[in-house]
């Protein structure tokens, strides 16, 4: 089977991802479909689990902490189902499966909520943070971009597929080029063509770290906060500088 991944390198990141192994199928089985995913380290491995997804105390902020694996779009669906007063969801996280960040997305748009980044949202993970009605980073905060890739379990070899002609549409999810599909996020918003282009033109060897003020002028970020905009940390007991150190 392939994988569908890119790996965004960053010294200052301690986060690392186990992709879960696909069981060999019998030579008389017909090939399954590529499974796609973002986002894997050259660190050492731990056991992959999926991102933490919890609800802020007065029920408007779904915070998502963590790589986007198998799992994390069923996660986030149940607890929106918990909450009818979200307003918008705090994103951390370095990636993940395409595929879960393009389902979670589909959800943003449908309950119109707004995305905030204090800290670090790259690769799959900007696919969420772009289905935001309003798209607003911390004064620190960084979005990270690269082409997803196909990866071969066998071999280990990685292939970058050419963009298409395919037409998608906002509710396109399944079997389509992973680049396509990152590139529709971005289009949705009217993020300007060339930074697009840009974005997806980085390898998984590489990640592109535009500042704020390319974010702002391509259309990519709404605005950027003078100050950070958590109010309602997840989870209880703790200092607010505890729990932003778990966020982190």
């Amino acid at each position: 089977r392939t994988r569908l991944i890119a790996r965004p390198l960053l010294a200052f990141l301690t986060l690392g991802l186990c992709a879960a192994s696909l069981s060999a199928q019998p030579a008389t089985s017909p090939a399954p479909p590529p499974v796609e995913v973002v986002a894997e380290t050259t660190v050492a491995k731990p056991i992959a689990r999926p991102a933490r997804i919890t609800l802020s105390s007065d029920g408007q902020t779904v915070y998502v902490v963590g790589m986007l694996l198998e799992g994390s779009f069923h996660l986030f669906d149940a607890v929106l189902q918990t909450a009818p007063r979200a307003r918008r969801v705090y994103l951390s996280s370095a990636g993940g499966y395409t595929l879960e960040a393009r389902l979670m997305a589909s959800l943003v748009r449908k309950r119109k909520l707004d995305t905030y980044v204090e800290s670090y949202c790259a690769s799959a993970c900007t696919q969420i943070f772009a289905a935001g009605q309003t798209r607003v980073l911390g004064p620190a905060a960084q979005l990270g971009f690269h082409q997803a890739s196909l990866v071969d379990d066998s071999s280990g070899r990685t292939i970058t597929r050419e963009r298409t002609d395919r037409k998608l549409s906002a509710t396109t999810v399944f079997g389509v080029n992973g680049n396509d599909t990152l590139r529709l996020a971005y289009e949705l918003i009217g993020t300007d063509p060339a930074f697009i282009d840009k974005a997806l033109s980085h390898s998984h060897e590489s990640m592109w770290l535009p500042s704020h003020q390319e974010l702002i002028a391509a259309k990519m970020v709404t605005r950027v906060a003078t100050q950070s905009e958590w109010p309602h940390p997840p989870g209880s007991g703790g200092t607010r500088d505890a729990v932003r150190g778990r966020l982190q």
